[in-house]
């Protein structure tokens, strides 16, 4: 019997370490999160109605943010397995429609004092005014992904997977400046 093929992560071959300015603490680090959950939610209802179906059904720990026009992106480092993406699919079942997208997405953790920076040399997005909590779907140059501000100074960015090392090396080389701290799987 042939064997199963093995899931290899998009970022697998990044090489991990320290890359540009050397003398002190990095100013940002660069770590890919576990490809596990990205859903993408779509349709009339509002983010406290998507936020409250992902808690019922046991989701409490990933993200819910804007992903657009009544769409949102829920994420989150568990594995997405058939039942809880049923389950969330049925809470929200008549005002959402629930899109698997955790086979077709890759999330970046970018962190760090330098972070807003590292983000300013490639998006269009005014940080200053973008809360913790908040989410877009934006370019990084000419990369679409989805950026959410997780905390002061850290963001997610979601990515289609065939992108996923063309970002991490647009970070890396926009970081360069500041010193980077690039952590693998």
């Amino acid at each position: 019997m042939p064997e199963s093929p093995c899931h290899i992560p998009a970022l697998a071959g990044v090489r991990p370490g320290r890359l540009g300015k050397e003398d002190g603490a990095p100013g940002v680090t660069l770590r890919a999160l576990p490809e596990g959950l990205v859903v993408l939610a779509l349709g009339r209802s509002d983010r406290k109605a998507v936020l409250a179906a992902t808690v019922s059904v046991g989701l409490a720990k990933c993200s819910v943010s804007d992903a657009g026009f009544e769409q949102w992106l829920i994420a989150g480092d568990m594995p997405a397995s058939p039942v809880v993406l049923a389950s969330l699919a049925q809470a929200l079942a008549g005002k959402v429609y629930v899109s698997d997208q955790s086979h077709g997405r890759v999330r970046i953790a970018l962190s760090g004092p330098r972070s807003m920076n590292v983000l300013a040399k490639g998006c269009g997005i005014d940080f200053a005014s973008f809360t913790v909590g908040t989410g877009a779907m934006t370019l990084y140059g000419h990369l679409g992904c989805h950026v959410f501000r997780a905390e002061e100074t850290v963001f997610h960015l979601t990515v289609l997977r065939s992108f996923a090392l063309a970002l991490w090396d647009e970070l890396v080389e926009a970081g360069r400046e500041f010193g980077v701290e690039a952590r693998a799987l």
